[in-house]
């Protein structure tokens, strides 16, 4: 949002400069000691004395206003699993050979691949391929079953 300033003759009492702008307004000292009062109340006065900004907005050229935008967090890039047929997973899965000899990505880090190259289970656990469960001492969990990997393309290599 952008504002005229508003110029006012400021008063002089005491040695202190005081304006005659309202409490909500924000006070912009201008060149030569004049005063202006900015209509918003946390306004941002721009150089040259002509307007000011709104709270979250930005001086630019040509006395225009700009919303200011937070920087965004960066984020690691995300790192597909290579498997050693050359094909990739998606990152937090684990390259399992398939019947086919190929590999598949099992949803799981770290995962257990199963013997009948079909299944697998979470990391820690152990395949029950009779009961088709996956187990510890005192739990049983459901199998996980496995899905294509992507065949990696070989930009940038």
């Amino acid at each position: 949002m952008i504002s005229l300033l508003l110029f006012l003759a400021a008063l002089w009492i005491s040695g202190e400069s005081r304006s005659i702008c309202p409490d909500s307004n924000t006070i912009c000292q201008l060149p030569g000691g004049k005063i202006a009062c900015c209509e918003f109340a946390n306004g941002v006065c721009c150089p040259g004395g002509k307007v000011c900004c709104d709270e979250g907005f930005a001086c630019a050229e040509n006395d225009t206003c700009l919303r200011k935008i937070s920087a965004l967090k960066k984020t690691a890039p995300i790192k597909n699993v290579i498997c050693p047929d050359q094909t990739e997973c998606a990152e937090n899965n684990t390259c399992c050979k398939t019947t086919s000899g190929r590999y598949g990505c099992c949803p799981s880090p770290d995962a257990t691949c199963c013997a009948d190259e079909i299944h697998c289970c979470a990391h820690g656990l152990q395949c029950d391929l009779e009961g088709g469960k996956c187990r510890e001492p005192d739990a049983v969990v459901s199998m996980m079953k496995k899905t294509a990997a992507i065949l990696r393309s070989n930009e940038g290599v």
